[in-house]
């Protein structure tokens, strides 16, 4: 593979400044949700991955064959025929992905070869996305075909090479994720050296680089907030130099993902606490802006307002349930026909699925 060329720039968000005011946030409670995160980022396999079959053998020959056939020129009736079978791919689409566009693209160097990127690894994973509608062969047939009806067929079979060798190392990821350890460290570092065994350095930093960035800095976010020689002072200071460090795309990203918890947070200090609206107010626009204080501050009437109501629905539901004069069904249609009264279908299937919790 060629050297990765530069990646399409993207505006990153406008960056939210978290500053510390009245109160310290349950950093348990902050932590504990960044480590949740970080192991979902390090291991996400795709549907079923665990099931796919591995490259070996015939089956590798096979893929050589169709790829030394798509490189062959073709006469003009014979692309007549490609074009009919492509219509008739297209058609037989999953439901998952009929009618949508392609996610992903893909990416040349200034030579006209192929070069890895995230936009190529995301039009994999689009196409991907259907295993359990479709078998592996039929997602190879329809990547190929979209990737064939703007590319050159020496590109195409390119694509196909590596295409197949992301899924064997999707594969090999499911069986030996287990393998990695409970740890978050242990299971970032097997990830990316099974990575660097499938991959060139330069496949790997474009498909992964932003990825194992971010996982790297969420790991030292954690060993920061679990350091117990640190103050809160020291501690917030090393989170905003941690954040300086990364890339430019990633930073935006660090801020928000810590933002995030940290409103959350607020949020239920402030119910703990019973602050009032006029101070909660106060706290958040000097934490976050004005703006994000004036939608937090709806959805805090929003919040209320829900909480209201689905506990009279449950003082009437206790009532309708504890009444010996109505046999069961009578209880039941009483208590649907409430719930008709004063939420909407959508509310109500809330307040069922919360019922066995209750």
């Amino acid at each position: 593979m060629s050297g990765s060329g530069p990646e399409p720039n993207r505006r990153a968000p406008t960056p939210v400044r978290w500053q510390l005011r009245h109160y310290r946030w349950p950093l348990a409670l902050l932590l504990a949700a960044l480590l949740l995160w970080l192991l979902g980022l390090l291991h996400q396999p795709l549907p079923d991955s665990s099931g796919w079959p591995r490259v070996s053998g015939s089956h590798q020959a096979d893929r050589a064959d169709a790829n030394a056939a798509a490189a062959t020129p073709m006469p003009a009736a014979a692309a007549l025929a490609d074009q009919a079978a492509f219509t008739q791919s297209k058609r037989a689409l999953p439901a998952s992905l009929r009618g949508s566009t392609p996610d992903g693209a893909v990416t040349l160097d200034a030579s006209g070869r192929l070069r890895p990127s995230i936009e190529l690894r995301r039009l994999f994973d689009y196409f991907l996305s259907a295993i359990g509608e479709l078998d592996l062969a039929a997602i190879r047939t329809h990547l190929l075909d979209t990737v064939a009806a703007t590319e050159p067929p020496a590109l195409t079979a390119e694509v196909a090479a590596l295409f197949d060798r992301y899924v064997d190392y999707q594969a090999e990821l499911a069986q030996q994720a287990v393998g990695f350890g409970a740890l978050p460290a242990d299971r970032l570092a097997g990830t990316m050296a099974l990575r660097r065994r499938f991959f060139d350095a330069a496949t790997v930093t474009a498909f992964f680089g932003a990825e194992e960035a971010d996982a790297q800095a969420t790991l030292r976010r954690l060993e920061i907030g679990h350091d117990p020689a640190l103050t809160s002072a020291q501690r917030e200071q090393r989170w905003r130099e941690l954040e300086q460090s990364l890339p430019p795309e990633l930073q935006a990203q660090a801020r928000e993902t810590t933002s995030a918890v940290l409103i959350e947070e607020q949020s239920r200090q402030f119910e703990q606490l019973g602050i009032a609206a006029a101070q909660r107010h106060r706290e958040r626009s000097a934490a976050f802006g004005r703006a994000a204080a004036d939608r937090l501050a709806v959805l805090d009437q929003q919040r209320a307002d829900w909480e209201a109501r689905r506990a009279e629905y449950q003082r009437v539901r206790a009532a309708i349930l504890a009444d010996a004069g109505l046999g069961p069904a009578e209880r039941a249609a009483g208590i649907e026909q409430w719930l008709q009264q004063h939420f909407s279908a959508s509310e109500q299937r809330r307040v069922r699925a919360l019922e066995p919790f209750e």
